[in-house]
């Protein structure tokens, strides 16, 4: 019995008064992650860590697609997860500590690629956030990589706009 593929949950998707919950804003100016660790970078924000939620709920959800493509899959442990799948007001209602305790309980550890997990994230928050901006740069000056976001003022992300404007209407 072939099961059928959940796509990933995409923030536009979302109800628009429910959209906030997802979108963390405050960034420090000058905020800097080290060692790769994306897992942090979540976990010390409710909305941040809503959003991984919702992203990881579609991984859970396709268990079962994923074990009929590939005979077994590294997804099974967020199969607990499935049960957000598309469900925004429930996502959005999640506390940092239920959120967290759900981690803990089920051991849950997402790898990947973490500065472009995290540099995805603060884009999409661009995209759905007016007037925000940021600037962000990989560095190695330090033992290890780090990713620095740095948040780009008012006068800068209007300048940008101004000047994306110019350049659509060019062609």
């Amino acid at each position: 019995m072939k099961t059928e593929y959940k796509q990933d949950m995409h923030l536009s998707d979302c109800p628009e008064e429910l959209r906030e919950a997802f979108l963390d804003t405050e960034l420090e100016d000058d905020y800097w992650v080290e060692q790769w660790n994306n897992m942090n970078f979540y976990l010390m924000n409710v909305k941040r860590l809503r959003w991984k939620f919702a992203e990881m709920s579609s991984w859970g959800a396709n268990v079962e697609h994923y074990r009929e493509l590939f005979g077994n899959t590294d997804t099974e442990g967020f199969s607990c997860l499935a049960k957000y799948y598309g469900d925004w007001e429930t996502l959005s209602k999640l506390s940092l500590k239920e959120m967290t305790q759900i981690v803990e309980d089920n051991d849950l550890d997402w790898l990947g690629d973490d500065f472009e997990d995290m540099s995805n994230y603060i884009h999409m928050v661009e995209c759905f956030t007016d007037g925000v901006a940021y600037r962000q740069t990989w560095t190695h000056e330090f033992k290890d990589s780090c990713m620095r976001v740095e948040r780009l003022d008012k006068v800068t992300v209007n300048n940008f706009a101004h000047r994306l404007k110019l350049r659509v209407n060019e062609c």
